[in-house]
């Protein structure tokens, strides 16, 4: 085991009494810690990166709505064995604390593990866990996603991905402003120079969505 893999052990288990209070189990194979929830589940990620002088740990949360992921996934593709975990919503800790310059570093000395896990908890307890449990509400999402639509969106790292989502978030909720949606998401779609596959597997989406019957 090398001191990455050491770090990343010890982490987990200076974490893992906060986040056993909360409901939460550890899957270090996944490096996250998971709580299942009746339509999917919440999960915290944890990520150390390394450059020749120091380790930074990079905290995201992130949200999985089944019945989204089970839908868009048809659509966008990628790899089977990934469509379990895939999250519906995801930010990072530190945009949650408006702490985009602010690291969390650790070298190889205990003690800057366990001031790093320090912040973390406060953070946890102060935004993290909040943030968690009122965004696994899909009506919570939407406000989000589809509120402002030709915007960035501040819950989703893959603004394509955010096309697809967001219109079957729309759906599902029966927006009356989803035929104007599926137009603002496909110009961004088409203004970002997707590909025609995309562009193509989009209006599959789309024409899927209204033919669906989510009563």
């Amino acid at each position: 085991m090398d001191i990455l893999q050491r770090q990343e052990k010890r982490l987990y288990q200076q974490l893992f009494p906060l986040f056993e209070q909360q409901g939460y189990e550890a899957v270090p194979s996944k490096k996250q810690f998971r709580q299942p929830c009746k339509n999917g589940f919440r999960a915290v990620l944890f990520s150390i990166s390394e450059d020749a002088e120091e380790k930074i740990i990079d905290v995201q949360l992130g949200i999985r709505i089944n019945l989204v992921e089970e839908l868009v996934l048809q659509f966008l593709g990628g790899k089977k064995e990934l469509e379990k975990d895939s999250t519906t919503i995801i930010t990072s800790l530190a945009r949650l604390k408006h702490q985009s310059q602010r690291r969390l570093i650790i070298t190889e000395d205990e003690q800057s593990l366990q001031q790093s896990c320090t912040q973390i908890t406060a953070a946890m307890q102060e935004k993290g866990f909040k943030f968690l449990k009122n965004f696994s509400q899909l009506h919570r999402i939407d406000k989000v996603v589809n509120r402002k639509p030709s915007r960035q969106c501040p819950i989703m790292h893959n603004q394509i991905q955010r096309c697809f989502r967001g219109i079957t978030i729309a759906r599902m909720l029966h927006r009356n402003d989803f035929d104007k949606l599926v137009s603002i998401y496909g110009s961004y779609l088409y203004s970002q120079w997707a590909s025609r596959q995309i562009l193509d597997n989009y209006n599959k989406l789309v024409n899927f969505l209204k033919n669906f019957s989510f009563n």
